[in-house]
């Protein structure tokens, strides 16, 4: 439940289409120092390669397929870099 704020690189975004829900976004990116940040939610802060700094609340931290993953959410875009 943290809030951090973090300065990221957008490696992979993957777009979800639902009838139901609408447009989701699961937003894979990283850090300068390597740790791989992941979104999943309804908003869309970047496009792929992108360099943003954003304003998020940490939700979890997971390991998936072998990496160790900081989850936000509420991301808030401060600056595009």
């Amino acid at each position: 439940g943290d809030k951090v704020t973090l300065t990221i690189t957008v490696e992979r975004i993957i777009v979800l289409e639902s009838e139901f829900y609408g447009r989701n976004f699961i937003t894979i990116a990283r850090t300068a120092e390597g740790n791989v940040v992941t979104y999943k939610g309804r908003t869309d802060i970047g496009n792929k390669g992108d360099t943003l700094t954003v304003k998020a609340s940490v939700k979890e931290h997971v390991l998936y397929n072998g990496v160790n993953q900081t989850v936000i959410q509420r991301p808030k875009v401060i600056e595009a870099v």
